[in-house]
């Protein structure tokens, strides 16, 4: 959700809900509610929002993306010109133990992915997961790079 995604990233950001308040020119309990999901930001405070926390507006919004990040900083940066070189490939990505926004869950890998997409912050995957029909589906993850440790690559598609 909207609201679970805001608040995931503005923690990681490390801004207060007064900073980000302040940036966007709108008040502290704004951002409150946008992130307690009692309101949502015009399409404007979408399009800075998105520039601010250097993510996708179409990522931003899409209810259907996990978002997944590091609240630290590790040692893999601006590795995206390397990933980008992956791209529609499958691999498995070893993570370090991070937030998954929708579910709230903790996990240390992503396997049998499909890279989508890399930019200088984040990488895009569909993966397969099992519904309650145990039939199988896509699903898109987001994953900040800095919460990557290993890439595994399997095979093209």
């Amino acid at each position: 959700m909207l609201h679970d995604k805001l608040l995931l990233l503005r923690k990681k950001h490390g801004g207060s809900q007064q900073e980000i308040a302040d940036l966007l020119s709108v008040s502290r309990q704004t951002i409150s509610n946008w992130e307690t999901g009692q309101g949502a930001p015009s399409i404007d405070k979408a399009i800075e929002l998105s520039i601010l926390y250097k993510i996708n507006l179409n990522d931003l919004v899409e209810d259907k993306i996990d978002i997944i990040v590091q609240s630290k900083k590790n040692e893999m940066k601006k590795t995206s010109v390397i990933l980008k070189k992956f791209v529609g490939r499958i691999c498995k990505i070893e993570l370090s133990i991070c937030d998954i926004a929708k579910s709230g869950i903790y996990e240390s890998s992503v396997d049998n992915c499909t890279i989508i997409d890399v930019s200088d912050e984040w990488i895009k995957v569909d993966y397969p997961v099992k519904n309650f029909l145990k039939q199988k589906e896509m699903h898109l993850r987001l994953i900040e790079i800095d919460s990557i440790v290993a890439i595994t690559i399997k095979e093209t598609i």
